[in-house]
């Protein structure tokens, strides 16, 4: 059993992902000063070494996308913000090249009422870095190029 006696375990849980595709969220949190501004966190493990956007799957107690978004931002970041909006940017992103199995990564771009604080494995970017984890390039491309325009209007 899981910490705090959710089910399924972390083993239980990545052997299910290597035989049924589980929904994840990336959530994209945009600088409220700047639209063209967007958190990138850095991660290094035995799977990645590179910049993301912090992610994480949907979980059963998870309400709604929003919710979702909101609790992954407040596991992985720093600081006293609320997400205000939540705008799923692109179509869903079918992995065949992750190390867990074969999520679908959902892409939200998250307003915020404040920034989150920033700390060297924490920034906000207005270029792509590098590194950065598969993927993920191309899902901070899409918000950029295609995305932004139209969530942001002048």
């Amino acid at each position: 059993m899981a910490e705090g006696g959710y089910l399924p375990d972390q083993a239980s849980f990545e052997a299910i992902q290597k035989i049924v595709r589980w929904p994840a969220i990336e959530v994209l949190i945009i600088d409220p000063d700047n639209p063209l501004s967007f958190l990138l966190t850095y991660r290094e493990d035995k799977h990645w070494k590179g910049w993301h956007i912090p992610g994480g799957y949907v979980r059963p107690w998870h309400e709604s996308p929003e919710a979702t978004c909101e609790a992954i931002a407040k596991k992985e970041l720093k600081g006293d913000f609320t997400i205000t909006k939540a705008t799923l940017i692109m179509p869903p992103h079918f992995w065949t090249d992750h190390p867990y199995g074969y999520p679908i990564s959902l892409v939200y771009a998250c307003s915020v009422d404040r920034r989150p604080e920033i700390s060297e494995h924490a920034k906000f970017f207005t270029d792509i870095p590098s590194p950065m984890v598969p993927n993920h390039d191309d899902f901070v491309r899409h918000y950029l190029d295609v995305a932004n325009p139209f969530l942001f209007k002048s």
